[in-house]
C-alpha cells in the first residue's frame, strides 16, 4: 500500500525566491569551489578510502623533515584537507536537498503520467462514439501508438536453392 504523501504546492513567487537564494549561496562559496570537466575528473587522483590518517601522517612528517616537491608541500596537504572538511557539511546538505527535490519531481511526474494514461483510456473509449473527440485526441492516439511494443517475430527466411552437395565421406 503506498504511503500517504503530504505536500503543498509552492507558489511561483516562492520558487523564484528560493532559486535566487540558491544562486546567492552558490556565489557565497564561489572562491572555495571549482567546476571540473568530466575529463579533469578522470585525470584527477582519487583519494583512497581510509586515506585521511595517512595524509595527516605524511603532512606531519613532511613538515618535520622539510620535504616538498613542486607544488606538493605538507602545507598544501593541510590546506586542501581543511578545505574538504569545511565543505563536506555543505555538500551533504545540498545532496540531501537535491535527493528530496529529485524524488519530489519524480513523484509528481509519475502521478501526472499515471493520471494521463487513465484519462487517455477513458477519452479513447469515448472517441469511438464521437468523431470530433477522436480528431482532437489524434495526437495522443498517435503518441501512445508509438510506445513500447512487443518485438515482431523475425520473418522466416525464404528457402534458398540448394546446391548439390558432395556425398559424405565414409570410413573404410
Amino acid at each position: 500500500m503506498p504511503r500517504a504523501m503530504k505536500y503543498t504546492m509552492p507558489s511561483e513567487k516562492q520558487i523564484k525566491k528560493l532559486v535566487l537564494e540558491l544562486t546567492q549561496m552558490r556565489g557565497a562559496v564561489d572562491g572555495a569551489v571549482v567546476d571540473l570537466t568530466p575529463a579533469e575528473k578522470r585525470r584527477a587522483l582519487k583519494s583512497r578510502r581510509g586515506g585521511e590518517p595517512i595524509s595527516d601522517l605524511v603532512a606531519r612528517l613532511g613538515t618535520q623533515w622539510k620535504f616538498a616537491v613542486g607544488g606538493a608541500s605538507p602545507g598544501e596537504i593541510v590546506l586542501q584537507r581543511a578545505r574538504a572538511a569545511r565543505l563536506k557539511p555543505l555538500k551533504q546538505a545540498s545532496e540531501a536537498l537535491a535527493r528530496s527535490l529529485r524524488d519530489a519531481v519524480f513523484d509528481a511526474e509519475s502521478k501526472a503520467w499515471a493520471a494521463t494514461t487513465s484519462v487517455y483510456s477513458l477519452l479513447r473509449d469515448a472517441s469511438h462514439r464521437d468523431g470530433a473527440l477522436k480528431a482532437e485526441l489524434a495526437p495522443a492516439t498517435e503518441f501512445f501508438a508509438t510506445g513500447k511494443r512487443k518485438p515482431k517475430a523475425a520473418p522466416t527466411p525464404a528457402p534458398t536453392p540448394s546446391t548439390p552437395s558432395t556425398p559424405p565421406l565414409t570410413a573404410k
